[in-house]
């Protein structure tokens, strides 16, 4: 078979999934500039007993506000921090909320998740968005792949990088990774809310490397 061919025939794959070939579809919705979430439920998921520097602007050459915990102590051992979203900016999410006493608090999104029972993950953050990426048989995402970092959100949506575990599970452009072997990928996708039962996939151990970052971040503060 010919490379065009080839082309061709992954163009077409694609177009039956619903999915559009690399190069035809609008770009991703931006992650800068500051966007408002609805209090989405996250966690440090990182298996890490240290700290989170807080900032009052997303900007970790100024002074700390404050300080979150990787993790609790809770009924089975350690357990990862939770805390609400209100908003989200190139990499750094927004813990406070208009009326809260005292600076603004920002973490950066490094090692920050949140449930996602979807199934397909789009360009931008509304469900009439072009898909990117979908499972092959209808399953939740998060059973083929790993949600890394939240970049940033907009709404009940986040734009979430993830790390492909199982390729052959899920259709996306050959292109679209950010970076590959493993595959890491971002697209948008509701978040669900982690307090009702069945929002969280069963916890897989991490199978690859973790990604470079392309905000200024450190993995541990």
């Amino acid at each position: 078979m010919s490379a065009l061919a080839a082309q061709i025939g992954a163009a077409a794959v694609l177009l039956a999934a619903g999915l559009q070939p690399p190069g035809s579809a609008p770009a991703m919705q931006s992650a800068r500039g500051f966007l408002a979430c609805n209090g989405i439920v996250a966690r440090i998921d990182e298996p890490s007993t240290g700290i989170r520097g807080l900032y009052g602007a997303p900007d970790r050459r100024l002074p700390r506000v404050g300080e979150i915990p990787a993790s609790r102590a809770g009924r089975l051992g350690r357990e990862p921090t939770s805390f609400p979203v209100y908003g989200g900016s190139d990499g750094w999410l927004l813990l406070s909320k208009d009326g809260d006493p005292g600076p603004e608090r920002w973490v950066i999104g490094l090692g920050v998740s949140t449930g996602v029972s979807a199934s397909v993950g789009r360009l931008a953050a509304r469900a009439a968005s072009l898909p990117v990426i979908r499972t092959r048989d209808g399953s939740r995402l998060d059973r083929h792949a790993e949600l890394l970092d939240i970049v940033t959100c907009d709404g009940d949506w986040i734009l979430g990088r993830w790390r492909i575990d199982e390729p052959a599970a899920l259709l996306y452009p050959r292109l679209f990774p950010i970076w590959q072997d493993p595959d890491i990928v971002e697209f948008w996708t509701p978040a669900c809310n982690r307090n009702v039962p069945g929002c969280d996939a069963p916890r897989l151990p991490r199978r690859g490397p973790r990604n470079p970052h392309p905000y200024d971040a450190e993995e541990f503060e």
